[in-house]
């Protein structure tokens, strides 16, 4: 196995890595992969025992050893090694984790600057991985659009499905049925609803549930097909493309 490099062995949350924080890694730490929810079940006269899945992944909890150096300021630390955001990685910058700290971590020492102080916060994970970056919404005007999921899991992506009337889209083995559009609708098929408006003061969000029914919409990994018929007229995809 190939060591990693020193100059990889570094990790950001919130923005802010630990070089800007004067914080050192003592390793990259382990990063599980997430187990699949669901039951094992024993059923008479069967070998073995049935899995019965959840369709749904457990969180990963990612443990880092730090120690403070000459010019940290462990009030500071402390402050940015709370709350939640994006956890990069230096061997795989282009993936992130949406992580909190959720537990008290030890500090050794309680100057505010005191050199070598080991901290051990821990990463309360969500299951998958995402692009370090924004991904760029995908438009798609045209009935029939192929788009391509580079990930290796189905994502669950958040629409703006634009039109008039009635219509339905189908992406993959999925279909939604719109009724009654006048304005755009905002399927969030992660948080499971739909709303109009964009959540700003002078265009509030407005639960449209009402206008969708069908299956809540998933973008499988490799080719999938984007088609809708009616009144619906164009699809912008906001993809959240994600790995185990």
């Amino acid at each position: 196995m190939k060591p990693i490099e020193k100059m990889n062995r570094w990790f950001s949350f919130n923005g802010k890595k630990n070089t800007d924080m004067h914080v050192a890694m003592m390793s990259m730490p382990v990063r599980p992969l997430p187990a699949a929810l669901g039951e094992l079940k024993a059923v008479p006269g069967m070998n073995g025992k049935l899995w019965l899945p959840e369709d749904a992944y457990d969180r990963v909890l990612v443990s880092l050893n730090l120690y403070t150096l000459d010019e940290a300021n462990i009030d500071a630390v402390c402050a940015w090694l709370s709350g939640e955001g994006d956890l990069v990685f230096g061997d795989e910058p282009d993936k992130c984790y949406h992580a909190r700290i959720t537990k008290q971590f030890n500090r050794s020492n309680h100057n505010a600057r005191f050199a070598n102080q080991d901290l051990s916060p821990s990463f309360d994970c969500e299951p998958f991985r995402y692009q370090a970056t924004p991904v760029s919404p995908i438009s798609v005007t045209t009935t029939g659009t192929k788009i391509t999921n580079p990930g290796t899991i189905e994502s669950a992506p958040l629409l703006k499905v634009s039109g008039s009337g009635n219509g339905s889209l189908m992406i993959g083995g999925a279909t939604m049925i719109f009724d009654d559009l006048s304005t755009p609708v905002y399927v969030d098929c992660d948080a499971k609803f739909a709303y109009t408006g964009e959540g700003t003061a002078s265009s509030p969000r407005v639960l449209a549930t009402q206008h969708v029914t069908g299956e809540w919409i998933r973008i499988a990994p490799g080719d999938n097909y984007v088609s809708f018929t009616g009144g619906i007229t164009s699809v912008t995809i906001t993809p959240r493309w994600r790995w185990l």
